[in-house]
């Protein structure tokens, strides 16, 4: 499973507030969202997401990983638009 995808679909999910609507934002299936999530989740033997069937919240390593790359992915995409166009 591509990693970049994971992050990529764990950012949706906190953005967009459940699997759901990060699901149709990334053209996907909501069982394609929790595969990435769980994988992401096994990659770094930390959940990163509470959940049930009315509620999500970030845990405390979910808000951490969230910060980290998404801040990231800001700092690529002002990059790329600085050196690519």
């Amino acid at each position: 499973m591509d990693k970049l995808d994971c992050i990529n679909t764990f950012i949706s999910v906190v953005e967009n507030g459940n699997f759901s609507k990060a699901a149709r934002h990334l053209n996907i299936t909501r069982d394609q969202v929790a595969k990435r999530i769980c994988f992401l989740e096994t990659q770094f033997n930390a959940l990163l997401l509470i959940r049930n069937t009315r509620s999500m919240h970030l845990t405390l390593a979910g808000e951490r990983f969230f910060d980290t790359e998404y801040h990231q992915q800001n700092q690529n995409n002002t990059y790329n638009s600085l050196h690519f166009h």
